[in-house]
């Protein structure tokens, strides 16, 4: 719905915890689609921009999409 959404990834780190911030961003979601269609894009949007500001082995399922928007990232 065009909220800006602040990403934080928090995780340990040699005891000590570490926390970090993204950009902050707005998910958009086409409108026509089903509501689990949406809900599935928006969990995956989010859980990607969090994602990226944690450690590698802490991406479980959203992974491959980690990589994308990482991978997109660097290209600009």
């Amino acid at each position: 719905r065009g909220i800006p959404l602040l990403p934080a990834g928090v995780f340990e780190e040699d005891g000590r915890l570490v926390v970090s911030f993204g950009e902050m961003f707005a998910i958009s979601i086409p409108e026509g689609a089903p509501k689990p269609e949406r809900d599935s894009l928006a969990r995956s949007y989010l859980m990607s921009r969090i994602g990226v500001l944690l450690p590698a082995e802490m991406w479980g399922p959203y992974a491959a999409e980690i990589e994308k928007l990482r991978a997109e990232t660097r290209a600009h």
